[in-house]
């Protein structure tokens, strides 16, 4: 996370977080900005298709 917020606060990009990560994750030269006008979202985890089990 802390080397996402370094591209974002380089000027390299944006990031989209979840509002739980966003104000974990401060930096006094980044700011969060909520985004109003987006519908409900989902939030999925996703591996290698040839894994079998969800297990590490």
């Amino acid at each position: 996370m802390e080397e996402k917020l370094e591209l974002v606060a380089a000027g390299a990009g944006i990031c989209v977080l979840p509002l739980s990560t966003a104000t974990f994750y401060t930096r006094p030269d980044v700011i969060p900005l909520r985004v109003e006008d987006i519908g409900p979202n989902e939030v999925a985890l996703a591996w290698v298709a040839a894994r079998r089990s969800p297990q590490p």
